[in-house]
């Protein structure tokens, strides 16, 4: 009871901060604005959710360590990403 109660709140979190940053991104104007709403979305939510993948695959451990290890990948490569499209954002708007 507890833990389903764990896990529905960890999937509304993850779903309502995945919600959250796409209104951020649809409101900004500039693509660097935008990048800051990716943030939440690629560092919260997934852990978010592989949390409660994790509370409710305790019977199967395999499943709670993959969702686990594809949130940490997420969450390691998201700034890279981040960092790549605001040097293209930049280089776009910078006139040579």
């Amino acid at each position: 009871m507890l833990r389903d109660a764990a896990i529905d709140g960890l999937l509304i979190l993850g779903v309502v901060t995945v919600a959250l940053s796409c209104i951020g991104v649809l409101v900004m104007r500039t693509p660097l604005q935008r990048l800051h709403y990716l943030g939440p979305l690629s560092m919260v939510a997934p852990m978010l959710i592989a949390g409660a993948v994790a509370a409710g695959r305790n019977s199967y451990h395999g499943a709670a360590a993959k969702a686990i290890f594809i949130a940490l990948l997420i969450v390691a490569f998201a700034p890279v990403l981040s960092h790549q499209m605001a040097r293209m954002a930049d280089a776009r708007r910078e006139p040579s």
